[in-house]
């Protein structure tokens, strides 16, 4: 039989690509919808729960610092504020700085995000719906943020925030090493959580020592002594 070298080349680019589709599902993750198996399931349910209650919490903290939007304008600006949060009353900024106010409305748009995947992990995969709540631990930092303006706001605001960073960035290590491992997806999301908590932990007490001389934050000795209790039901939302 005759082969040309045109035919010889396409016969070997057939190989190449019919071996390629033979592995691809060796190769590309696919999303796991089983359950996590053995304790894996009661620490995911867990941690899914906890992240987005806490996450709830970081909503109205945010939008107290940026305050909330009255209506939507096509323009992105140093005024922004942050979508208002269901549940909870519209506010005026209360921050001071707008370094402060930039990482509020970075922080709520991202937060909303998360709490969706995570309520999707949870629903997918065992079968929860979860509505937000605010943890009880959170209530008195809220509370005390809503009676504050200007540099007291930040100087307040800069090492609560920081605290509260830190208990996403604990309970999330421990999802990492905890997890079912056929779940990449929730190992993703704990390493995203770690990886922009730490970063703006890092910025909040840089922030604080330039602007206001605050150079003993330390979160990671006020998050140890926080326990963390649900409110009864009628503090929940749905975030859409």
């Amino acid at each position: 039989m005759f082969f040309t070298l045109r035919s010889l080349r396409l016969r070997f680019l057939a190989t190449v690509v019919g071996l390629s589709l033979a592995l691809l599902p060796q190769v590309l993750p696919v999303y796991a919808a089983e359950p996590g198996r053995g304790a894996t399931a009661a620490l995911e349910q867990s941690y899914l729960t906890f992240i987005i209650d806490h996450h709830f919490a970081a909503l109205r903290m945010t939008e107290l610092a940026a305050g909330t939007l009255q209506q939507v304008t096509g323009e992105i600006t140093d005024a922004d504020r942050a979508r208002p949060t269901p549940g909870f009353e519209a506010t005026e900024p209360r921050a001071r700085l707008d370094q402060i106010k930039e990482i509020a409305r970075r922080n709520n748009r991202m937060q909303r995000e998360e709490i969706l995947m995570a309520q999707r992990f949870l629903r997918d995969w065992y079968g929860v719906n979860h509505e937000p709540q605010v943890p009880a631990s959170a209530r008195p930092d809220i509370e005390r943020l809503q009676t504050l303006s200007g540099e007291a706001f930040d100087r307040d605001f800069l090492p609560t925030f920081s605290r509260h960073h830190y208990t996403a960035i604990t309970s999330s290590v421990d999802c990492l090493v905890g997890r079912e491992v056929r779940h990449d997806d929730l190992r993703r999301f704990c390493k995203g959580a770690v990886d922009s908590q730490l970063s703006d932990i890092d910025e909040m007490r840089h922030l604080a020592s330039r602007q206001y001389g605050m150079d003993d934050i330390q979160p990671q000795e006020a998050a140890a002594q926080m326990q963390h209790h649900i409110l009864p039901a009628g503090a929940s939302a749905t975030i859409r």
